[in-house]
C-alpha cells in the first residue's frame, strides 16, 4: 500500500478496517463526499493494478456495501 497516496490509504483504512460508510468518512475527515468516493475508487483501482486484480471487491460496490455509481 506504500504506492498509494497517504490520503487514499487513510480513506481505505477508514472504509475497510474501521467499517465506516462514505458519508461517515466525509464527516470524519471534513472532505466532500464526492472526494471521498473518488479517492477510494482510485485507490481500489491502483491496488487492483498492483495486485493483478485479485482479492479486491468489484468496482461498483465494496465489502461495506458502499456504492461507487
Amino acid at each position: 500500500m506504500n504506492k498509494i497516496k497517504p490520503q487514499q490509504r487513510q480513506l481505505l483504512s477508514l472504509a475497510y478496517f474501521k467499517g465506516l460508510t462514505h458519508s461517515e468518512i466525509a464527516d470524519y475527515t471534513k472532505l466532500p463526499l464526492g472526494t471521498v468516493k473518488t479517492q477510494i475508487r482510485r485507490a481500489i483501482i491502483m491496488l487492483k493494478e498492483l495486485m493483478g486484480n485479485e482479492s479486491l471487491p468489484a468496482y461498483k460496490q465494496d465489502l461495506g456495501g458502499n456504492s461507487y455509481e
